[in-house]
């Protein structure tokens, strides 16, 4: 017997040996590795026999050499070892002998070292030495999270990084070839900040995208516009307008163009100007005006705009830009973009008030000779726009009129009576004054003034067409050596004088229907008398206060008075104070 304890023996039939033997046999298959030796341990039984020798013999000596009771391995192949007894050769054993070459090394290739996940790489091998007998494989992976690989050497990329995948010898030898691959995350979806946007020319917008998952290996993105006439993107996703109009912006992973995202890109023109037909508008109260204007540029999206105006008391606007007088005045009407661009234009518009009648506050009036007058003339309403007037007079002998408005000023020339018309040039309405001329401040003269049993006498006579009910004068009285003399009971030398009766043109007053104010005799003889006519007023009531310079003083001295009268005649030292008169009303 043979002690096979540690000897590789497996039946003929054992798994590990199918498909390697060649000859065919029944009888257990002793394993060697070629370049190994083993040493058989016989046993002899009985173990009294005289002769416990064994002899042991190769069937292919190339194969297997035998030295004594140990066979060496010479090279891969198979042979048969019989060991008998030497005493008696029948007694044997025999073993099938199969050699192997095992492998001295494994190396793995491929032509790539990176997929993606889900991704293949198909990996081969080579053995040294070419005669290794069992060449067979088993396929590993380190990092079965990374990447997996079947039993044909073809891995498979699971997630993200690295893994070392082995090929290990089948033959025992513990041998094994190693291979490292990088599994990559490629993109499988873009996400984008917006799927639609809606940007104006002269602005822009950017796009933000985000590649999934987030782990990606490359996140790299390509963009572009479907048409660059209406819109362009650059590699930041920055989106600018061209002009008005809708394109699709696309992005896609650098290197999977198949993974990809669009957004829908409306372009919108804004206004970039509004300009008013007129920079300057005019209209009636009462009216409605259209107003015209022009948006630029002319492709722009929203034309619609918003009027407003800034004095509603004298027009209103409405949103089509329709302006309705109210009152006179200027309002500035604005209108603005509503597209959000923020632009605006503005028109001023005058609103006029027209004339719709005239007429004088007097219709008569008077004017001196060689003095001027306003006439005041009443447009209707009174906040008329246009105050121009055309005037004429009928008889240039007594009056001139000159002035281009309500305010016409007349210029008397002679005594007299006459007519000025006036027309308006906004309605052509018509007015007319009856212009009295007249020297006014010389109406009244005195005709006579002296003392009488030292009373002071007047004569005043009307010299102009009017009939006076009324005039004042003023009387100033000095003693016989020219001092102030006083004849008044408050002690002034001057007193108001009145006449009441009517005098008719060229009447004469009368002696004894004076007033005097304050009158009061004097003792003293008066040595010297003056008198000024001071106002007067009319039977139509017209009244008239002469002023201090156009007074005309007229003086009486008696025979013995002594004074010394410088020129002109000095102011008295105290003047009554006069009874109120009317003013005079243009």
């Amino acid at each position: 017997s043979v002690n096979e304890r540690n000897l590789n023996v497996v039946e003929w039939s054992d798994a590990s040996v199918e498909g390697l033997l060649q000859v065919d046999s029944d009888i257990p298959v002793l394993i060697l590795t070629a370049g190994n030796s083993v040493t058989l341990q016989v046993t002899i039984e009985p173990s009294s026999a005289s002769n416990r020798r064994v002899t042991v013999e190769s069937s292919e000596p190339d194969v297997v050499r035998v030295s004594n009771q140990t066979l060496s391995a010479r090279k891969a192949g198979e042979c048969f070892v019989t060991v008998s007894s030497q005493s008696n050769p029948e007694i044997s054993k025999a073993y099938h002998v199969l050699v192997i070459q095992k492998v001295q090394s494994i190396k793995v290739t491929s032509d790539r070292r990176q997929t993606d996940v889900g991704g293949h790489i198909p990996l081969s091998y080579t053995v040294s030495p070419e005669t290794a007998t069992i060449k067979e494989v088993e396929w590993t992976s380190r990092n079965e999270k990374v990447a997996t690989v079947d039993d044909n050497g073809v891995v498979t990329g699971v997630a993200r990084g690295q893994a070392e995948i082995r090929a290990s010898s089948k033959d025992g030898s513990k041998r094994y070839g190693s291979f490292t691959v990088t599994v990559a995350q490629q993109a499988e979806s873009i996400e984008l900040s917006e799927d639609a946007l809606t940007v104006a020319v002269g602005y822009y917008k950017t796009l933000k995208a985000t590649v999934m998952p987030k782990n990606a290996n490359d996140k790299s993105v390509v963009w572009s516009s479907s048409d660059e006439s209406i819109c362009k993107v650059n590699a930041y996703g920055r989106v600018t307008p061209v002009k008005a109009g809708s394109c699709t912006v696309t992005v896609s992973a650098k290197n999977d163009p198949a993974v990809y995202a669009t957004a829908l890109v409306t372009v919108t023109q804004p206004v970039t100007k509004i300009t008013f037909d007129s920079r300057e508008y005019s209209m009636k109260v009462g009216e409605t005006l259209q107003l015209g204007w022009t948006v630029e540029p002319w492709d722009v999206t929203d034309a619609t705009l918003a009027f407003s105006c800034n004095n509603t008391r004298s027009a209103t606007v409405s949103d089509a830009g329709v302006v309705t007088g109210i009152s006179r005045g200027d309002v500035t009407i604005t209108a603005k973009a509503t597209d959000g661009s923020n632009r605006y234009g503005r028109t001023v518009v005058h609103v006029i008030q027209p004339v719709l009648g005239v007429h004088m506050k007097n219709d008569t009036v008077r004017v001196g000779v060689d003095e001027s007058l306003t006439l005041n003339v009443v447009l209707e309403p009174e906040n008329a726009n246009n105050r121009n007037m055309t005037w004429t007079i009928e008889d240039t002998y007594f009056a001139t009129i000159h002035g281009t408005n309500n305010r016409p000023s007349v210029r008397g020339r002679h005594w007299g009576t006459t007519t000025a018309h006036g027309v308006t040039e906004d309605g052509g309405y018509t007015v007319s004054c009856t212009v009295n001329v007249g020297n006014y401040d010389k109406a009244l003269k005195i005709t006579d003034l002296y003392l009488q049993d030292n009373a002071v006498k007047i004569v005043v006579r009307n010299e102009s067409n009017m009939n006076i009910t009324r005039l004042y004068g003023l009387v100033t009285c000095y003693d016989i050596y020219g001092q102030p003399l006083p004849v008044t009971t408050n002690g002034l030398n001057s007193f108001e004088c009145t006449y009441g009766e009517v005098l008719y043109e060229g009447d004469i007053t009368r002696h004894g229907r004076f007033g005097f104010t304050n009158y009061q005799q004097p003792a003293a003889q008066i040595g010297r008398v003056t008198m000024a006519v001071t106002g007067y007023r009319t039977d139509t009531g017209y009244s008239r206060n002469i002023r201090d310079e156009k007074l005309t003083y007229v003086e009486y001295k008696t025979a013995n008075y002594l004074g010394y009268v410088p020129t002109p005649v000095p102011e008295p030292t105290a003047v009554p104070t006069p009874e109120p008169t009317p003013v005079a009303e243009p």
